[in-house]
């Protein structure tokens, strides 16, 4: 069961599992080589005149701390990505459609809470003529962030949506009640805990040069971006239930649950 387990999640979800080891790898490959002088880490950093730096920034830090700390980050961001995407197909839909929006909304967040912040700085320090050096994973993990917030957020309504419109047995209720109520105290606290700068410089390892303004920017597009693709999730479980309902006036309640519970359940 758990080796079938396994082959379903890298099947479904080998982009995150991928980037969750290749991005540190490559944070950590750099940083290596400019510590041993066979690679100016600068050199891929975001400058007025390295406009590369857009996206090869998120791979270099400055110094072992700022990188432990952002790759520890980035590693658990990553992880609840996942257990929440999964969570998601669990009480919507696990079909390969639902995990290919789940993959597609986690690199659609990768990148642009990566780009757009670093992109909006690049504009502005050109345009002002001043000298800036911007890099580090710490936009990435806010925009991860930013895609979990809106991703517990929906699975809320779409825990007790389940519960009480498919009359989910009086043993089981509790458990969607927790997550339900577990999702959201989540979400909430992390909406909380980002509107505050003093949060944000910490997790920018107390760097007085931290960018608090791209942290703040980048968790913004990861909860566009969860809330666009978890929209989908909705109307998803939405039709689920549409589709139960027809089936109730024709085959009797508990047969037609027990043939969509099978569609959902249904492994490949």
């Amino acid at each position: 069961m758990l080796v079938n387990l396994a082959g379903v999640v890298w099947e479904r979800y080998r982009v995150v599992l991928l980037a969750s080891v290749m991005l540190p790898l490559a944070a950590v490959a750099v940083d290596l080589l400019d510590r041993l002088g066979v690679l100016e880490g600068e050199a891929l950093a975001l400058t007025p005149s390295s406009p590369w730096g857009i996206i090869t920034s998120a791979v270099v830090h400055g110094g072992f701390y700022h990188l432990y700390g952002n790759l520890q980050s980035f590693s658990f961001a990553t992880m609840l990505v996942l257990a929440a995407f999964m969570l998601s197909t669990v009480l919507i839909d696990d079909s390969r459609s639902a995990a290919r929006t789940h993959v597609r909304a986690f690199t659609a967040a990768l990148v642009l809470s990566q780009a757009l912040p670093a992109l909006r700085l690049y504009v502005e320090a050109v345009a002002s003529g001043a000298h800036v050096v911007a890099y580090g994973l710490s936009q990435v993990v806010f925009g991860l962030m930013g895609l979990l917030a809106s991703t517990c957020a929906a699975l809320a309504p779409l825990a007790a949506l389940t519960a009480v419109e498919e009359r989910v047995e009086v043993p089981r209720l509790p458990r969607a009640v927790l997550i339900a109520s577990s999702s959201l105290l989540i979400s909430s606290l992390m909406l909380l805990a980002v509107g505050f700068q003093e949060f944000l410089e910490a997790l920018g390892m107390g760097m007085p040069t931290a960018n608090v303004r791209g942290h703040v920017e980048a968790f913004v597009v990861g909860l566009v971006v969860g809330a666009a693709a978890l929209g989908w999730g909705y109307s998803r479980a939405r039709l689920t239930l549409a589709k139960l309902r027809r089936l109730s006036s024709s085959l009797g309640v508990e047969e037609a649950r027990r043939r969509v519970i099978m569609k959902i359940s249904r492994m490949p």
